[in-house]
């Protein structure tokens, strides 16, 4: 044989693949396993409607991937997202499908992972916890959307890895690999401090328990005790002692195996809280040294003296790191510095692109969240998780990962146990009656220091630190120094019972952190499964065992049938009442002989082999439920606010109306005819589509490629020649005067949030009762409202609030150009024909039209303003509504004087709204919510009033001294006092003195006849204008009230109790109104022609916020009463 031909079979081309993967069934079932996650994660992926947050992170990772760099902000945690988002879309263009990919991968790998952890959780075990994984609601939900939380907690399970393997091989490479991963965390999400917190602690309480048991063999409770309590704080003491015998032993030499020559030291848990201390230290002692120390803010970038202390205290704590490493075996440690730093370093600085990141990673990301800790974001309860969120969706773990604690315990001692399980009931008993005992809250923030100052919720999930007790108790129960078996199932368990803990205590609960409870828990579950599966099933199932899970699980499922969706009490007719009890017997018969099968099988298979059967049984039915759960949370209801760990979810509106506008921008770009009648803005296939400030997440994700999208803000400075204009609710009044009558509109749900009623639990909202007012409150865990909880809200998802109805929705208006949509057979039945008239108003705005003075109030300031008048002597008196006021100014418009307060005798008001002067200088009131027109000379001395309260109903010429709600006054030429009572549709003439003289009007929409007529005021020829405000038209009248005219407003949109607009007549009978919330006063020729109109939301002097009354003085100057700013606007004349 030739050598070539030696060489060639030894190619690793030509060696069977047989030879190179050692396939076994652990192997087979993981693939098994994978492929169901692959094909079950991949599936749908891009369809759901995308988030608030997550349309932030997708969005940053795009600009990243355009080249426009990122920068790194710890309010939207670690920077692995963006840059591994920004990757996928290099490799697979930008998507809805392709931003997801990463986090379905991550997720792949979260399922794989527990097979790395078979030595210690058994092949059975493996399984279990990777297919809870698979079928876990929240996971399942949240590897499939652009998060952070998939990502780290893949790195914190590789970094417990890690731990295991060192701890039980000591081999130097675990030791690398758990401190990149502990890089990759931080680089992910802040939550990695809670988590080696964790880990941290149980390496120091490990070492201190195997330091002085070496010590003190025989004295196992107390060292026990000493490890569990005060681990942590030897561990630090060790430290020291380690450092101290190095620095004074000076013949000692590092050698090339992985073990320290200084016996009690030598041992791998010192090693891992050396390492991992080291490189953790500095990003937590930093921002803590500059918080607490140096009293300055770790966030705080903008001051040469903030940034150099930062600075000055990251070295010091990084050198200080770095000395204790390298003092304890320098190889080792600068290796793993070199996993560790350039990895920081290079996500932080996006490849040193930004420098500033070094401070945001190092210092901000824990330093941020510490600030945070007060805020409460979310606002939930401090049992959110344990009482809500865990309960509805991951109750397969959270069941049988509480039970595999006791189970971890009760492995050493069942007297353990009971310890943790007294201690465990004690402590919830207290939780419990701080949380739902109405009063306690309040004492403690009032009496005991620690919780003095805070708000009661912040207070409650502080107090959740009093459960914290559970994880030295369990430590000093569960390790054993004498076994090292003990040390993967006290791992977990500290792990589960931290979570639970310290996620609760902290500020911000938010679904998506569900899943970081969940994965300890499921590990813990996964162990305690492996050894109830541990048996001889071939021999258990031939002496019944599967009959008797058979028969279990059909009596449970009629028991639970029977409780929750059984038929209702006995109260229809007899034959109802007959098949109810027919029903109820039958299956009390069925459990009874259920129960009765399962006693003797139990019997014969005895205790320890039944209660496996029992335990697997309610496994399985809990993980097909689960499965239920999964499917609804993370596929059908993905997006539905119906799922509560959904939260700030984009709406499946959105996704709908962006469809609509692409086909829009399909059809319509695709217009080329030049002759066109309607202008079409086109860029790149693209329409013109125009957004706010308050729809614009997560519609910037969805408008990235819209070349000519218009992002106006809080409101635009000129109408819109957008085909599609989108608005959030929060802006819509001040962009609907820009909008004119162009557009046609659909309002859609743009983010909604879940139902959140069960926050301020007590006793009476949980159990029922009578309150303090002698009411009976029904509580939830009452029998019937309990069934209905279970079966409404967590089996079917219903609500009394159907999705089209839901309360808790952010929405938007979706405005589409009539011309536009006119060329689209969809729109023809919705758009009438004669749909193409342009906005009255175009051409006429005046955008740079300022007001040339300002009058405000002195002393205390005008609290909404709805009215002003000019006396003949150029005196201005000012109706301060809010204040109940009238302040008097001079010609000059200096403070005169001022009278009234809120009340209702003589001189005193309730919301004064019209006012109006004689020609000798009478004022004449509209004190509005009082119901009566008041009288006062021109120094405020009180001369009369009129008016009491009525509704006429549509007899508007009865009772005509009876007002509802009276807001306009004007005089005429024989001083007689014209009012418009606003809410009986009328209005009345009055003489001087009070006496009714005449009505007019009457509810409709004839002329003549009113709906919600506000200002009124009189030209020079004598005739009337009456803003009909819900009529939307401006109503003139001759002398003797006769209708001679009228004209429409485009405005006047709202029904608000603020919307109430006001008139006035120059002297050339020109026509100006008030649209309050258009913000913007309008011009009209005395035909009703629009000549001008200004103003836009604001409070610059071009901007007005509601502005309600005008008034013309004798030199053509308008007065306007810019009611939100607080302040009287005083423009020019105005020619046009």
């Amino acid at each position: 044989m030739s050598v070539q031909a030696q060489e060639k079979r030894q190619s690793i081309w030509d060696t069977p693949l047989a030879a190179l993967v050692n396939v076994n069934w652990d192997v087979v079932i993981l693939v098994g396993i994978l492929l169901i996650a692959a094909v079950t994660r991949f599936y749908d992926l891009g369809s759901a409607a995308w988030s608030h947050d997550e349309a932030i992170h997708t969005n940053w990772s795009y600009t990243l991937y355009k080249g426009q760099g990122f920068i790194h902000n710890p309010i939207y945690h670690g920077p692995l997202l963006y840059h591994l988002t920004a990757l996928t879309f290099f490799l697979l263009g930008d998507n809805d499908f392709s931003a997801r990919v990463m986090p379905v991968l991550f997720g792949l790998i979260l399922i794989a992972s527990p097979f790395l952890f078979r030595q210690w959780l058994g092949r059975r075990g493996w399984i279990i916890t990777s297919v809870l994984f698979l079928i876990s609601p929240v996971i399942a939900h949240y590897s499939r959307v652009d998060r952070h939380d998939i990502y780290v907690e893949v790195c914190v399970v590789l970094v417990a890895l890690a731990i295991m393997k060192y701890l039980t091989t000591r081999r130097a490479n675990w030791l690398y690999f758990g401190v990149a991963m502990l890089a990759f965390a931080f680089t992910a999400m802040e939550t990695t401090f809670i988590f080696m917190a964790l880990f941290g602690y149980f390496l120091a309480a490990i070492f201190t328990f195997d330091f002085f048991n070496r010590r003190t063999p025989q004295a196992k409770l107390a060292n026990a005790v000493i490890a569990a309590v005060f681990g942590l704080v030897f561990a630090l003491v060790a430290v020291v002692m380690f450092l101290y015998k190095k620095f004074t032993t000076r013949d000692q030499a590092d050698d090339d195996d992985s073990k320290t020559k200084f016996g009690e030291f030598d041992v791998a848990s010192f090693d891992l809280l050396l390492v991992l201390g080291t490189f953790i230290m500095p990003l937590g002692a930093t921002p803590l040294f500059i918080k607490y120390v140096l009293q300055r803010d770790p966030t705080d970038y903008n001051s040469v003296l903030s940034i150099s202390s930062s600075l000055g205290a990251l070295i010091f704590f990084l050198l200080l790191s770095a000395a204790v490493g390298v003092m304890w075996n320098w190889r080792k440690w600068l290796i793993c510095a070199a996993f560790f730093y350039p990895i920081m370093l290079v996500f932080f600085t996006t490849v040193f692109t930004n420098i500033a990141g070094i401070g945001s990673g190092f210092i901000g990301s824990l330093g941020y969240w510490i600030s945070q800790q007060p805020v409460q974001r979310g606002s939930q309860p401090q049992y959110y998780y344990l009482m809500v969120t865990m309960p509805l969706y991951e109750y397969l773990p959270y069941l049988f990962g509480l039970i595999g604690i006791f189970y971890i315990l009760a492995r050493r001692s069942w007297k353990r146990a009971v310890i943790f399980g007294t201690v465990l009931l004690g402590l919830l008993a207290v939780e419990a009656y701080v949380w739902f005992t109405p009063g306690v809250i309040e004492w403690m923030t009032q009496n005991l220091p620690r919780f003095r100052g805070m708000d009661n919720l912040r207070a409650a999930n502080e107090s959740v630190l009093l459960l914290a007790i559970l994880v030295p108790l369990f430590f000093g129960l569960a390790y054993n120094p004498d076994d090292e078996s003990t040390r993967f199932p006290t791992l977990i368990g500290v792990w589960a019972l931290g979570v639970l803990v310290l996620f609760s205590w902290a500020g911000e609960k938010m679904p998506w952190l569900n899943m970081h409870l969940t994965i300890p828990l499921a590990f813990v579950t996964g162990y305690f499964m492996n050894d109830v599966l541990d048996a001889d099933w071939r021999d258990l199932i031939k002496r019944g065992a599967l009959i008797m899970a058979i028969v279990l699980a059909l009596g449970l499922a009629v028991l639970a049938f029977q409780y929750f969706f059984g038929p209702a009490p006995l109260t229809g007719t007899p034959l109802d009442d007959l098949a109810r009890r027919s029903s109820t017997i039958v299956s009390i018969l069925i459990i009874g002989v259920c129960a009765g099968i399962v006693v003797y099988i139990g019997m014969t298979l005895g205790l320890k082999n039944a209660l496996r059967v029992v335990a697997a049984t309610i496994f399985a039915i809990l993980a097909l439920f689960t499965v239920r759960t999964m499917a609804s949370a993370a596929y059908y209801n993905k997006d539905m606010a119906t799922e509560t760990i959904v939260y700030a979810q984009g709406t499946p509106d959105v996704p709908a109306t962006m469809r609509e506008i692409e086909e829009l921008s399909r059809r319509l770009c695709a217009q080329t005819d030049p002759d066109a009648k309607i202008k079409i803005n086109c860029d790149n296939g693209t329409i013109k589509v125009a957004y706010d400030d308050d729809s614009s997440w997560p519609l910037v994700w969805y408008l990235r490629n819209y070349k000519n999208a218009q992002y106006y803000g809080k409101s635009p400075n000129a109408p819109f020649d957008a085909e599609v204009v989108i608005v959030g609710d929060a802006n819509e009044d001040k962009v609907k005067p820009f909008l004119g009558n162009r557009y046609i509109k659909r309002e859609m749900r743009l983010v909604w949030w879940p139902d959140e009623s069960y926050k301020d639990l007590n006793w009476l909202k949980l159990f029922g009762g009578e309150d303090e007012n002698g009411n009976i409150v029904e509580g939830v865990l009452q029998p019937d409202n309990f069934k209905k909880l279970v079966r409404d809200l967590w089996f079917y998802h219903q609500y009394e609030n159907s999705l089209n109805n839901w309360p808790f929705v952010h929405r938007f208006a979706f405005y589409l150009r009539k011309d536009v949509a006119n060329q689209l057979w969809e729109y023809a039945g919705v758009v009438p024909p004669a749909a193409e008239e342009k906005d009255p108003y175009e051409g006429k705005y005046l955008t740079n039209l300022q007001a040339k003075a300002v009058v405000t109030a002195p002393n205390v300031p005008f609290n909404a303003p709805k009215n002003m008048a000019v006396a003949p002597d150029g005196s201005l008196f000012v109706a301060d509504t809010n204040n109940h006021r009238i302040l008097k100014f001079d010609a000059a418009r200096n403070f005169v004087q001022e009278w009234g307060e809120q009340g209702n005798g003589p001189g005193q008001f309730n919301e004064p709204w019209g006012i109006a002067i004689a020609q000798d200088g009478t004022v004449y009131v509209a004190d509005t919510w009082n119901h009566r027109i008041q009288k006062f000379d021109a120094n405020g001395n009180f001369l009369g009033s009129w008016g009491t309260f009525g509704d006429v109903g549509d007899a508007y010429d009865e009772n005509l001294g009876e007002l509802y709600g009276p807001r306009g006054i004007a005089l005429d030429a024989k001083g007689n006092v014209w009012v418009t009572d606003t809410g009986n549709e009328r209005v009345i003439e009055f003489s001087p003195d009070g006496t009714a003289l005449n009505a007019f009007g009457g509810s409709g929409a004839e002329p003549g006849q009113f709906i919600e007529p506000v200002g009124i005021a009189i030209d020079k020829d004598g005739n009337f204008y009456v803003a009909d405000t819900w009529n939307r038209r401006v109503q003139k009248f001759d002398p003797n009230f006769e209708p001679l005219e009228q004209f429409p407003v485009e405005g006047w949109d709202s029904q608000s109790v603020v919307n109430k607009p006001y008139i006035a007549v120059d002297a050339e009978n020109n026509i100006y109104i008030t649209d309050p919330e258009g913000f913007r006063v309008i011009k009209f020729s005395n035909d009703g022609k629009p000549r001008a109109l200004w103003g836009i939301g604001g409070s610059n002097l071009a901007d007005m916020q509601l502005p309600t009354g005008i008034t013309i003085d004798a030199n053509g100057n308008i007065l306007v009463a810019d009611a939100g700013n607080n302040r009287i606007l005083i423009f020019g004349p105005v020619e046009q």
